[in-house]
């Protein structure tokens, strides 16, 4: 008999720095995050439609809408279908294809902030979670309406490392709703550093910056808003680099 301990099918092999992995969807986050963290909601709206829903979703998952912030986007790890597919967890395309991979590892490099002190999302993420529409009944509905959403589609980032050194998880998220409105939800935590108050990452000021941060990367899923307000946003030319082979199209087999 082995004597490796049991781990639960949607187990994510990667280190993880820090403890509270899956905080995020925690309902009552804002009002009680993980201890000395700094949590943040943040959404915007998108458009009108299933096109414009399924438009949002293939950017985020495919990793474009963080090209289109700016950051050059590394796939270090392509991760592996979830053990037990029947719950979902796995994000398809119309096409039937799947997007993003639990365990998949990326790294994000800031390719537009050139100051030392600026407070971006440059750092390693691994996928914590893929999330999709029936797998949310643990949260509450719309960020912006408290209206629970048709159809929803997102993913859960952890943390591995930081360039700032922050910590912490963060979901994306794309929201169809009953009247046919379309927005893009984040929200989660972030532990900061606690340094003297001379430091660049010392207060809930950094963890604004990085909030704000994080609504302006959503707003690169509005059409055109990279190219009209992020410096070298929305380049033609912006790819993704894997530094292992991408995966072969896999269909919902289930």
């Amino acid at each position: 008999m082995s004597s490796e301990p049991r781990r639960r099918s949607t187990f994510v092999d990667s280190v993880l720095n820090y403890a509270e992995v899956g905080g995020s969807q925690a309902p009552d986050l804002l009002d009680y995050p993980p201890n000395g963290a700094y949590p943040f909601a943040e959404s915007v709206r998108l458009g009108i439609g299933k096109n414009r829903f399924d438009d949002a979703v293939g950017q985020l998952m495919t990793w474009r809408v963080f090209e289109l912030a700016g950051y050059s986007v590394t796939v270090l790890d392509q991760g592996s279908i979830p053990a037990r597919p029947s719950l979902n967890e796995t994000v398809y395309s119309a096409e039937g294809t799947a997007y993003l991979l639990t365990g998949a590892k990326v790294e994000l490099q800031s390719a537009t902030t050139v100051a030392k002190n600026a407070v971006d999302l440059s750092g390693v993420y691994s996928v914590v979670r893929l999330l999709r529409g029936d797998r949310q009944e643990d949260l509450t509905g719309s960020a912006e309406t408290g209206a629970e959403p048709v159809l929803r589609s997102g993913v859960v980032l952890g943390t591995v490392s930081s360039a700032r050194e922050f910590a912490g998880e963060v979901s994306f998220e794309v929201q169809l709703l009953a009247d046919d409105s379309v927005q893009a939800v984040a929200r989660g935590f972030f532990h900061l550093p606690k340094r003297s108050r001379f430091n660049f990452l010392c207060d809930g000021k950094n963890g604004q910056k990085l909030s704000a941060e994080i609504k302006e990367t959503l707003s690169c899923l509005i059409p055109g808003y990279a190219s009209l307000n992020r410096v070298n946003g929305g380049a033609a030319s912006a790819k993704t680099e894997f530094k292992t082979q991408p995966p072969a199209p896999v269909t919902d087999a289930f």
